[in-house]
């Protein structure tokens, strides 16, 4: 989760330097890791798993079909 919303920073360029990506990802990752934050079930169906699950349906949207084997 936080590799993503990092990346997608850097991409449309949020953070002044990357040292600046690396502080915010790693300051998320230790918020959700400690349980500090949470983001709700949607956030992570539509963002992280892609990285766990390469074919979930997270990553051309919530609703569509899995194509059939």
């Amino acid at each position: 989760m936080a590799e993503a919303i990092r990346d997608w920073g850097v991409s449309g360029g949020y953070f002044a330097t990357p040292e600046d990506a690396a502080i915010f990802h790693d300051e998320l990752a230790h918020m959700l890791l400690t349980q500090k934050v949470a983001f709700n079930s949607p956030v992570w169906f539509n963002v992280g798993c892609d990285r766990l699950e390469p074919d979930a349906t997270a990553r051309t949207g919530i609703g569509t079909p899995r194509p059939a084997a």
